[in-house]
């Protein structure tokens, strides 16, 4: 299972007793801990093109908190499938066809590469089509699951936690 930590932003109680809630989790990019921010142009595209949080709502019937860290999380064989259907399945499909076209089109007036072409890329749309409904349809299984809800951290042990951080190494 691959974990992520979120934020709980609002709660709402639901008239079956559970509790609706919020979850914010940020988006990261490796650009944030990279030295050559200040002179690569990929870290300019990252911080004006990733979004920068987004919304996920769940319900729980645990006493939960606003500002409360809860984990997220995804199955590994959910990823992969996902993964192979966004990126795989349009790829073998654009290359598919187009060798296609060029076997089925071959000495005829149609043999020519921009028809092969244009072939490739209707079909890859159809299957990027054929997956965005697919994901739609099986909603659940790619969603991220509430895996559990991580206790309060009092200020008190925040600011412990800070101090023993900060204080210097006895020698």
């Amino acid at each position: 299972m691959i974990e992520e930590r979120g934020i709980i932003t609002a709660l709402k109680t639901l008239p079956d007793g559970q509790t609706g809630i919020a979850v914010q989790t940020s988006v990261k990019t490796t650009c944030g801990s990279c030295s050559a921010k200040k002179s690569c142009s990929t870290s300019v595209i990252a911080e004006h093109f990733t979004p920068n949080s987004e919304a996920l709502y769940f319900t729980t019937d645990q006493d939960v908190q606003v500002g409360q860290s809860v984990a997220l999380g995804i199955r590994e064989d959910t990823l992969l499938k996902a993964s192979f259907m966004v990126y795989v399945l349009p790829l073998l499909s654009f290359i598919g066809t187009f060798m296609v076209a060029q076997w089925a089109l071959r000495d005829t007036l149609f043999d020519h590469e921009l028809i092969h072409l244009l072939g490739a890329v209707m079909s890859t749309l159809g299957v990027l089509i054929w997956v965005s409904r697919q994901t739609k349809k099986q909603h659940n299984e790619f969603a991220p699951n509430l895996c559990h809800i991580l206790p309060v951290q009092s200020a008190t042990q925040s600011q412990v936690i800070k101090v023993h951080a900060i204080a210097p190494k006895s020698q």
